[in-house]
């Protein structure tokens, strides 16, 4: 059972079951023979594979796809017309060959999900600050390896459930360096979380609620948070 399952557990959140979901779309990445090194996506298998790479390039931005300039590039060598009527047939499209080729020549705008940090980053215009993904990601990897590589460190008086989360909840509350990289006071901030994730999720259900409502889309949401960690999200999968 990964750590995000066990907080998921703990907790009587109706957010719990999509919490858990999330966590389970997410390969283990370590010891290598549990590691699924050519399929990032293996607990999706279920599903069709055009409707898992939608999912991601929607999710993550991550394309299954060639670009459209090497495409026709290819375009009457490798690929003949053969071959793209027979891939539109397959797909069930109805539009003709000619018409696949010129979509090609059009501009795309294939946009994919953005979480709060994503958005907050695109308004921040100070040059000096780090873009809020890097800077959370920079923080949370700090704190992982050093939990990780030496949890005698950490002496915080919690459940083994919850000791990871009260752990990095006392590093970050002391973590300076944090405004210095965002300009803005952030440990005034921190000190407002609550110290049990119980209540955190809680807190997460509220706000996720008050502008989605939907199930899917809050599962989405919290995926995108995961996929901008893949990392350590596929070494908590595995632990």
């Amino acid at each position: 059972m990964n750590a995000v399952s066990m907080l998921a557990q703990q907790t009587g959140s109706k957010l719990q079951s999509l919490v858990e979901q999330a966590a389970s779309q997410i390969a283990p990445a370590w010891p290598l023979d549990q590691m699924i090194a050519v399929n990032p996506w293996w607990p999706k298998r279920q599903h069709h594979f055009a409707d898992v790479c939608a999912e991601q390039q929607l999710l993550a931005g991550t394309s299954c796809l060639m670009t459209a300039d090497w495409y026709l590039a290819q375009w009457q060598q490798q690929i003949q017309p053969a071959h793209l009527q027979q891939a539109l047939h397959e797909a069930e499209l109805q539009i003709t060959v000619d018409e696949a080729v010129a979509v090609l020549s059009q501009p795309d705008d294939l946009r994919h999900w953005q979480s709060l940090a994503q958005l907050l980053s695109e308004q921040t215009h100070r040059q000096s600050a780090l873009p809020w993904p890097q800077l959370i990601q920079q923080q949370l990897s700090q704190f992982m390896g050093l939990y990780y590589q030496y949890p005698e460190r950490f002496s915080v008086a919690a459940a083994s459930n919850q000791h990871s989360y009260q752990s990095w909840l006392s590093v970050v509350r002391q973590d300076k360096g944090l405004q210095v990289l965002s300009g803005i006071n952030l440990t005034t901030l921190f000190a407002t979380l609550p110290v049990e994730p119980s209540a955190l999720l809680q807190q997460l259900e509220c706000w996720l609620e008050s502008w989605c409502a939907d199930e899917q889309a809050k599962l989405a949401y919290l995926e995108n948070l995961l996929q901008s960690l893949s990392g350590w999200a596929g070494w908590q999968a595995w632990l």
